[in-house]
This record gives C-alpha cells, sequence and structure tokens, in this order.
C-alpha cells in the first residue's frame, strides 16, 4: 500500500573546528560486508589500514592505546541495553570490547573499517532532511534518490558515534564532536511521520547517540530527546489499515517505539510497549512459530523483515519483551529450522496476497518475483538468534561464520553468551 510523504530540501551544516565546537558545549545550558575471517588484529591495530600480520603480531599484546580516553573504561551507553561481557560479567566498554576484537578477527575488522569509514567522514559535509520515504515506491521513485542519500547521512553518523568510543583519543573528540552536530541537525530538521517502514532506520539513530552521548551539550541532549519522543507519539497516532495492524508495519512501529522509549529511560512508556507487544505476538506469530506476514505475503522475506524487529528489541530494549513474546520470537527462529537446513524448500511470493509485491516483480524487482528460497538469506538473522537464543545454535551454525554488516556483528558480540 502506497502512502504519500511530501520530500523536503536538505539542512546542511559545516563544521566549525574541534576545539571551538567543545568550548562552546562546556558553556552550554541548554551495510558493505567485511571479509570473512581475516586474522586477528590488536586493539591498537583497529585503527590501522595496515594488513601487515607482522605488525598485528607486534601489537597484538597490548589492549589500549598509550593514550587512554577517560571514557576508555565507562559502560557504553547511557540507557539501551548494551549486555555484558562473558569473561567478567561487567557491563561492556570500550576497553573491554577491544580486547575481545583481538580474539574476534570478524569483530576487529568490522571495527577497524567504522573507525576508517568515520575518518573519512570527518570531512564530509553533513546533510539532513525533513522527510526520508521509500515506502510504498517502485524503483526509480524520486524520493527513493533522497532516501539513499539520507541512508549515507545516517550511515555516518553510525560510524562517527563507534568513533567516539573506540577510536584513539584525537579521533574520539573530533568524531564525537561531529557526532553530537549530526544528531542535532537531524534532530532540527527531520519531522518523524509515525511510518514505520520509512523510520526504521532511525533505531540506529537511537543507539548512536545513546553511544555518542557524552559528547553532547546539555542544550544538544534536550533537543535529541525531544525529537525521539515524537517518534513515539507519532507512531502511536499512525493510522494503520487492515492488516498493517498485525503485520511487520505494526512489529516496527513498536520496535522504534520500544527503542526510542529505551534510549529516554521513560519506565511508562517502556512497559506501554511491553503490553503491546504481548497483544501483537498473539496474533503475529502463530503456535507453530509462522508469522502473519508468511502467510500474507507467502514469503520468508517478511518473516524475516518481522523477526529483525523482534530481535532488535531483545537486544537494545529487552524490558519491552515479556517472557511469553521472548518464547514466541524464539519459535519463530525455530520455524526456519527445516527450511535453513534443506529438509524443505520454499517458493517466495507465489501466493502473495498483497498486489504491491507483484507491482514490484513487474517493475523488475527480481526480490518479489517467485522464486526459491535461498537459506543463506536468514543468515543475518540467525547470527542474531545464535546470540539471543543459545538453544538454536546447534544448528545455526554456519550462520555465524557468514559475512555481514558491522551492526550485526557489533550487536550479536555484545550479547553473546
Amino acid at each position: 500500500m502506497t502512502r504519500a510523504a511530501l520530500v523536503g530540501g536538505a539542512a546542511l551544516v559545516t563544521l566549525v573546528p574541534v576545539g571551538r565546537l567543545l568550548s562552546a558545549a562546556a558553556g552550554d545550558g541548554a551495510s558493505a560486508r567485511p571479509p570473512p575471517r581475516p586474522p586477528a588484529a590488536s586493539a591498537d591495530a583497529l585503527e590501522s589500514s595496515a594488513h601487515d600480520l607482522s605488525v598485528t603480531r607486534t601489537v597484538k599484546a597490548a589492549v589500549t592505546p598509550t593514550l587512554k580516553s577517560p571514557l576508555e573504561e565507562s559502560a557504553l551507553g547511557r540507557s539501551l541495553h548494551w549486555g555484558r561481557d562473558p569473561s567478567t560479567h561487567k557491563s561492556w566498554t570500550p576497553q573491554s570490547l577491544k580486547a575481545a576484537a583481538v580474539k574476534d578477527p570478524q569483530l576487529a575488522t568490522a571495527l577497524r573499517d567504522m573507525l576508517r569509514g568515520a575518518k573519512v567522514g570527518l570531512g564530509t559535509k553533513l546533510v539532513a532532511y525533513p522527510t526520508v520515504h521509500t515506502e510504498g515506491t517502485l524503483p526509480g521513485a524520486p524520493s527513493r534518490a533522497q532516501a539513499n542519500s539520507a541512508g549515507h547521512q545516517l550511515d555516518l553518523l553510525y560510524k562517527l558515534a563507534v568513533a567516539s568510543r573506540f577510536g584513539a583519543p584525537e579521533l574520539q573528540q573530533s568524531a564525537g564532536a561531529k557526532a553530537a552536530q549530526a544528531l542535532t541537525l537531524w534532530a532540527k530538521t527531520y519531522k518523524p511521520t509515525g511510518n514505520p517502514i520509512d523510520e526504521l532506520r532511525f533505531i540506529n539513530v537511537f543507539q548512536a547517540a545513546d553511544l555518542a552521548a557524552p559528547y553532547l551539550s546539555k542544550g544538544q541532549a534536550k533537543t535529541v530527546q525531544a525529537w525521539t519522543r515524537k517518534f513515539i507519539s507519532k507512531g502511536d497516532s499512525f493510522d494503520l489499515i487492515g492488516s498493517e495492524k498485525y503485520n511487520n508495519w505494526n512489529v516496527w512501529r513498536l520496535a522504534v517505539r520500544g527503542v526510542a522509549a529505551e534510549a529516554l529511560g521513560d519506565k511508562a512508556e517502556v512497559l506501554k510497549t511491553r503490553k503491546l507487544l504481548d497483544a501483537e505476538t498473539k496474533i503475529d506469530i502463530r503456535r507453530d512459530g509462522s508469522t502473519y506476514d508468511f502467510h500474507e505475503r507467502d514469503a520468508f522475506h517478511y518473516h524475516l523483515y518481522s523477526l529483525l524487529a523482534y530481535e532488535q528489541l531483545l537486544l537494545l530494549a529487552p524490558q519491552t519483551i515479556s517472557p511469553s513474546v521472548r518464547a514466541s520470537v524464539e519459535k519463530a527462529v525455530e520455524f526456519i529450522k527445516p527450511y535453513y537446513l534443506g529438509k524443505k524448500s520454499h517458493v517466495e511470493f507465489k501466493h502473495t496476497r498483497v498486489g504491491f509485491d507483484r507491482a514490484r516483480a513487474q517493475a523488475g524487482d527480481s526480490e518479489y518475483a517467485p522464486h526459491r528460497w535461498d537459506p543463506a538469506d536468514a543468515n543475518k538473522e540467525l547470527r542474531l538468534a545464535n546470540a539471543l537464543f543459545p538453544k538454536v545454535r546447534v544448528w545455526t551454525g554456519k550462520a555465524g561464520n557468514s559475512p555481514t554488516d558491522f551492526r550485526t556483528v557489533f550487536n550479536e558480540t555484545l550479547q553473546e553468551r
């Protein structure tokens, strides 16, 4: 179903020198895939562009930089759930996660790539848009070009937030300052609509804001918090139609709502989300673990799409998930098992009841044309499931070796137990 959205112009910001920005702040009252399993890198080597194994071996014993930031040993975030280091059972810190990266080549490579991206991004002009709209549009729609540009800017924001905590001290300061500017620019420019399909991308922004929180002045933090709260109120007032009340639309609406509430530390809104999720899963996830979307769209594509929304809540805002909802989500993971292991096969979208799927196929988007489902398409969701549901690891093991985006590797590591 297509919903109209206005496409506005972009807002731009030019960086001021970091020292001047931090001085002003002090007085303010107010998806590229990393290569699979390369040689392990030390924490000191994470920012290096060198791949020389001799360099890696030389610095492997070092866990922290020679010059250590005061944030090095502080918790990653202030509100969202960031998991615990299984070796110490204490909250993850930049220092402890760098130490984990020494033993995890994929995490080390992912961190190194993110820090490189942040360094490059320091010279990139920040841009924000009043609207970001792709839902219900076909390839070539004018709004998609702007959405793609917005996506690059939001990815940069995430990289800057990561660098503000994991980079060398000088990179932390410059990346943190620019992340704070980017967050404030988006908060002053983008107008939340409540459309969950358009706004699910902002879950990553809430996570970035939690990482970069130490770099926000009081005024900036107040602006970002007020903006974050609008995602909740706009989502609550958004008019879901027909099956949207039960399918991935509502699941993602609750995912955006739940992570925003957790980011704000709003216990009342967290509890409200928990109750709404209890009601949603009773309709969405059947006894066999299949989702409403699997039957409506006849596609694992959308089963996984809904599953990812639940996983975001379990990872970042677990207080929104009751034991019964957690059990239902685990069933949704188990539903994939016979298909993932090749004991069953499925033809995607063959019997979809949604006309827009056929329209996209006719417009040349082969993803929505009938085709045999590839189990590798579930690797991202199953990697996260490995961290959340230890019992499924006996059959999802190969998913953990699959290349994927940084955020998946990052979140998987944080939650592993």
